[in-house]
Parts: C-alpha cells; sequence; structure tokens
C-alpha cells in the first residue's frame, strides 16, 4: 500500500514548488519580504505611503536627434502620454544627454521622485 498521500498537518520544511491551490488561510507574516518582487505588484495598496513622493520631469530633457520631434520636452509629452511615451521609448534618436523618454519624464515611469513631508499644522482652508 504505497503511493502518494496528502498530509493534513503542516510541514515544517517548504517545498521545492509552488502549491497547485491557494492556503485557506491568510499569510501569517505582518511584515514586508526584505527582498523586493522581480515585477510590480497588479492592485494598489490600500495603506499610505510612509514616505510619500512628488515626481519632477527632468527639465533639461529634449528629444534628441533630427527627427521632427526633436526638441519636444515632457511637458509636451503630457499632451498625450500614452502615444508619445510608447512612441518616443525606441528610436535611437529620442535620446537626449544619455535618457530615454522613460528615464526623464514622469508621465512616461520616469523623472525624479522627491520626498515630500506632511505639514504638522493643518491649512486654514480647503486646498
Amino acid at each position: 500500500m504505497g503511493g502518494d498521500h496528502q498530509s493534513v498537518k503542516p510541514s515544517s520544511m517548504p517545498t521545492s514548488q509552488p502549491t497547485s491551490l491557494p492556503s485557506q488561510l491568510p499569510s501569517v507574516s505582518k511584515s514586508p519580504s526584505q527582498f523586493p518582487s522581480a515585477k510590480p505588484s497588479v492592485n494598489p495598496s490600500l495603506m499610505p505611503s510612509l514616505r510619500p513622493s512628488v515626481c519632477q520631469n527632468d527639465s533639461n530633457w529634449r528629444v534628441g536627434g533630427s527627427s521632427r520631434y526633436k526638441a519636444m520636452t515632457c511637458e509636451d509629452i503630457e499632451s498625450d502620454p500614452v502615444k508619445w511615451c510608447t512612441f518616443l521609448e525606441n528610436p535611437i534618436n529620442a535620446v537626449f544627454n544619455d535618457k530615454r523618454v522613460s528615464d526623464a519624464c514622469c508621465e512616461c515611469g520616469g523623472g525624479e521622485h522627491h520626498s515630500i513631508t506632511p505639514t504638522s499644522v493643518p491649512s486654514s482652508g480647503p486646498t
């Protein structure tokens, strides 16, 4: 009487491969993982960031090269980021100062993120 069987008791040793069915119980860990995941989460976090930030476009960046799009800025791209971010990402002549649109413009996933600190005193009126 041999064969595969399933245990009802949890094992103290991890398996070499993930199980095919999700667990019925939530994870017991309340702290974040020590290592970042390979891909961003598909669901937004329900908790506010502990370090809120604001994105700032690289004000010195322009579309490079000699095409008719030369000298477009991040502000120009904001008119239709879905179109421009994709269109300008691949052409070699769109690189300027060693940056692509995805490095320089917030709307395309780039830019510089600066931490902001909320004030301890509320404003006198709605903002």
